[in-house]
C-alpha cells in the first residue's frame, strides 16, 4: 500500500513541474514575439502624387484689342477683321446671307437663308472679346471659339432642365348656397320662394398646369424659324432659334423657375377661446395694442365688415399683426384676457408658388343615405330580398385651403384663404316606409377671403361664434342617486358658453 501510495505522489509532483514548465516556456515565447514585433518598423502608406489642373489655355480673344470703324458694312468683313487680329480662322454658316449685297431685310424662310444686316460701328482700343460680343449680338448671330477657329452661327439649340411637377391641380372654392333650401310655398306654386348667396372662385387645371404656360409663352417668343420641343415626363425642353428668341426665352424660363420652385412655409393655429362673461359677444380686437404681458402687439391693419358683394370676400374678422417676438405666443398671450383659449391644431405645409395646399383636421363620419330592397322569388316559392344601401360621408373637423402667390420684389405674400368649420350634432334616424335613413345635423361655419401680407407677419382669421349648452347637475352625495327622489336632493344648472374660433396663418417666404 506504501509503495503505491510513493508512485501516486511521484506522478503528481512529475506532472505539476511539467506543468510549470510548459507555462513558463509559453509564456517567454509570447514575451519573445512581443519584442521581435515591437522591433518591425510598421510601413508607411504610400504617398499619392499630387494631380496638378490642367493649365487653362488662355483664350486667342484675351489681352487684345481692336480700333474699327464701319458704317453698314458686309457682316463678313467686320469679322474677317476680327478674326485676323485674333489670329484666327473664320467659318461662316453658310446659310448666312448678307443684306448689304443682297437687299434684302427678312430671311427667305423657302430656301432657308438667314439674311444678316449690315455692321454700324466705331471703337478704339476695345477689347476684343467684348467688340465680338457686341457686333454678334447686333447682328443676331452666335460666335464660338474652338482650337484656333473662329465659327458664326446664325441658329443654336439649347436645352434647358425645368424640374417642374407635372401635376394639374382643379381649385374650387364655394363658400354659402341656397338660403331657403329652394323650397316651394306650395305645389302649385309657379314662383318658388329662393333665396341664394354664394361665392365661387374656380381656378382651372390649365391655369396650374406649368407646362402649357410655358409652351403657350414660348411658341409667341419663336421666330420664323425657331421650333422647340418638350419632354414632360423629365421636365426637358430643347429649343432651336436665332441668338435674340433664344435670349429671351433665357430671361423668361429662368425667372418662371424662380417663380414657380420658390415654396412658402405656412404655419397654421387653429383656437378655440371659451370667453368669459365679459366677452360674451365676441373678441374685442380694437382693443388689443401695445403691451401686453411680455409681449409687444401691434395690429397693422384689421378689417372688421363684411361687404355686401363683390368677388373679394372678407370674413367676420381679418387683421394683420407684427411683434417683436414670435408672433403666435403674442396673440394666444393677448386672447387670454377674453377667455380660455384652447390649441385645437398646429399644422405646417409648405407650399409651391401658386399651387393650393389643403389643411385638413378631423375626421370622416359615415350614414346611410340610400336603401334600395329588390325582391326575387325562385323556383321553389321563396321570396328573396337584398338590400342595397348607397354610404356617404361627411367631414368633422376643420378644413383650411390656402392658394399663395409670392411678390420676390417687396417680399410679401398674397394669399387666398377658405376656412370651414363642420361640426356634426348628431345623426338622426328617420323610418320612412319601412326603411331606415340616418340624417346628419351639422353646424357649418366658414369664409372666403384674400389677403396681402409681409413674409413673417401674422393673418387672424376670427369672429366665427358658436354656442354650447352645457349641463351641470350638484347634488346631495347618496341622497341625490335615490331613484325617483333624487331630484329632490338635486340641482340642474344649464350653462351657455359662447366659443369663437380663431386662425392663425403666418406665411414665411423660404430662401432658394
Amino acid at each position: 500500500m506504501s509503495r503505491l501510495t510513493n508512485y501516486i505522489v511521484c506522478m503528481l509532483c512529475i506532472m505539476l513541474i511539467s506543468s510549470c514548465a510548459t507555462t513558463k516556456r509559453i509564456e517567454k515565447e509570447q514575451f519573445t514575439m512581443k519584442q521581435e514585433m515591437a522591433k518591425v518598423t510598421p510601413i508607411k502608406p504610400r504617398e499619392l502624387p499630387k494631380i496638378k489642373p490642367a493649365p487653362k489655355k488662355p483664350s486667342p480673344l484675351e489681352g487684345k484689342t481692336i480700333t474699327i470703324t464701319a458704317k453698314d458694312s458686309d457682316f463678313r468683313d467686320v469679322l474677317n477683321a476680327i478674326a485676323h487680329v485674333a489670329g484666327l480662322n473664320l467659318v461662316i454658316d453658310s446659310r448666312l446671307r448678307s443684306a448689304v449685297k443682297t437687299n434684302e431685310t427678312k430671311p427667305e424662310e423657302s430656301s432657308g437663308d438667314i439674311i444678316v444686316p449690315g455692321v454700324t460701328v466705331t471703337l478704339k482700343n476695345a477689347p476684343l472679346k467684348d467688340a465680338l460680343d457686341d457686333i454678334t449680338r447686333s447682328i443676331n448671330v452666335f460666335y464660338q471659339v474652338d482650337d484656333k477657329t473662329l465659327y458664326i452661327k446664325g441658329i443654336e439649340s439649347r436645352i434647358y432642365h425645368l424640374n417642374c411637377i407635372a401635376s394639374q391641380k382643379d381649385v374650387t372654392v364655394s363658400v354659402g348656397g341656397d338660403v331657403l333650401g329652394s323650397s316651394t310655398l306650395a305645389e302649385s306654386s309657379t314662383s318658388p320662394l329662393t333665396g341664394e348667396f354664394t361665392i365661387r372662385d374656380k381656378k382651372d387645371t390649365t391655369s396650374t398646369d406649368i407646362y402649357t404656360q410655358i409652351q403657350t409663352t414660348i411658341k409667341s417668343m419663336l421666330s420664323p424659324l425657331g421650333h422647340f420641343s418638350l419632354n414632360r415626363s423629365i421636365g426637358l425642353l430643347e429649343v432651336t432659334d436665332r441668338r435674340s428668341s433664344l435670349e429671351r426665352i433665357d430671361t423668361y424660363l429662368a425667372r418662371v423657375v424662380k417663380y414657380y420652385t420658390s415654396q412658402v412655409l405656412i404655419k397654421a393655429r387653429v383656437l378655440e377661446v371659451t370667453l368669459n362673461d365679459e366677452s360674451q359677444y365676441g373678441i374685442d380686437w380694437s382693443s388689443i395694442h401695445g403691451n401686453i404681458g411680455n409681449y409687444k402687439f401691434n395690429p397693422i391693419r384689421q378689417n372688421l365688415k363684411l361687404p355686401t358683394g363683390g368677388s373679394n370676400p372678407t370674413p367676420a374678422l381679418e387683421m394683420i399683426i407684427s411683434s417683436e417676438k414670435h408672433g403666435f405666443d403674442a396673440t394666444i398671450n393677448a386672447l387670454e384676457q377674453f377667455g380660455k383659449v384652447k390649441v385645437l391644431s398646429d399644422p405646417r405645409v409648405r407650399v409651391i408658388n401658386g399651387q393650393p395646399a389643403l389643411i385638413s383636421m378631423g375626421e370622416s363620419r359615415s350614414f346611410i343615405k340610400h336603401i334600395e330592397l329588390t325582391t326575387t322569388t325562385t323556383e321553389g316559392g321563396t321570396t328573396i330580398t337584398q338590400p342595397d344601401v348607397e354610404i356617404s360621408s361627411i367631414f368633422d373637423g376643420i378644413m383650411l385651403g390656402v392658394l399663395p402667390y409670392i411678390d420676390f420684389e417687396r417680399n410679401f405674400v398674397n394669399m387666398s384663404i377658405t376656412p370651414i368649420k363642420s361640426d356634426l350634432i348628431e345623426l338622426e334616424e328617420k323610418k320612412i316606409g319601412e326603411d331606415t335613413y340616418t340624417l346628419p345635423r351639422i353646424a357649418l361655419k366658414e369664409a372666403s377671403t384674400q389677403v396681402r401680407v409681409k413674409s413673417g407677419d401674422i393673418v387672424v382669421l376670427g369672429g366665427l361664434l358658436s354656442k354650447n349648452i352645457e349641463r351641470n347637475r350638484k347634488s346631495i352625495p347618496i341622497l341625490g342617486d335615490i331613484p325617483y327622489l333624487g331630484y329632490l336632493f338635486s340641482q340642474r344648472d344649464d350653462v351657455v358658453k359662447t366659443k369663437e374660433m380663431v386662425i392663425l396663418l403666418e406665411p414665411i417666404v423660404l430662401s432658394q
